[in-house]
């Protein structure tokens, strides 16, 4: 025999579970900005950037902050990021700009945001701005840390050694043929 379909009637569900869900549409409308900036370190490096950020988000949704929400089929709150960090990386300065739709109390709510963040994100600033910084990333600063002399020794000599351009195969996957294409590193500016 095989299993019967089961089908739910509105009765077998409470009331208040089918209701429709609206969000005010105050909640629609930007007033303010909050920055904020916080370091990556420890455990959470083996963390994706998307997963550190749905770790803010929820930080931020526990304290009641009025995060402002997107239009459309999918709503969700309106966060800016800045470059993602490749996953096993620490970082030092890591931004993610939160539209706000009121005005929040500062001193009161950053204590409580880092009470619930998790250890290994740091938050270093919690401030309230008035318009959209651009987020462009920029040059972006990676640091190589060593566990002893000798090793960065090693590594400093490969470097140098590093030709000055190389060449690799790429395929094209619109017309599924191969492309040879050059590259150019710039390591020798970098270690002067």
């Amino acid at each position: 025999n095989p299993a019967k379909k089961q089908e739910f009637k509105a009765s077998d569900f409470p009331p208040e579970l089918l209701q429709p869900v609206s969000i005010p549409a105050e909640r629609f409308k930007t007033v303010r900005y909050l920055r904020l900036v916080f370091q990556k370190k420890d455990a959470l490096a083996y963390i994706s950037h998307l997963d550190t950020v749905e770790v803010v988000r929820k930080a931020l949704r526990r304290i009641g902050l009025p995060m402002t929400f997107s239009q459309g089929f999918n709503k969700h709150e309106k966060f800016h990021l800045g470059g993602s960090l490749p996953i096993y990386f620490h970082s030092r300065n890591e931004r993610i700009i939160v539209e706000l739709y009121n005005d929040i109390d500062e001193k009161a709510m950053r204590p409580a945001l880092e009470q619930n963040l998790p250890a290994g994100l740091v938050l270093l600033d919690f401030s309230l701005i008035d318009r959209l910084p651009d987020m462009k990333t920029g040059s972006v600063t990676y640091g190589i840390y060593c566990l002893s002399q000798e090793s960065a020794d090693a590594i400093y000599a490969r470097l140098l050694e590093a030709p000055e351009s190389i060449e690799f195969e790429k395929r094209d996957k619109k017309t599924k043929g191969r492309q040879m294409r050059r590259v150019s590193k710039r390591l020798s500016s970098a270690l002067s």
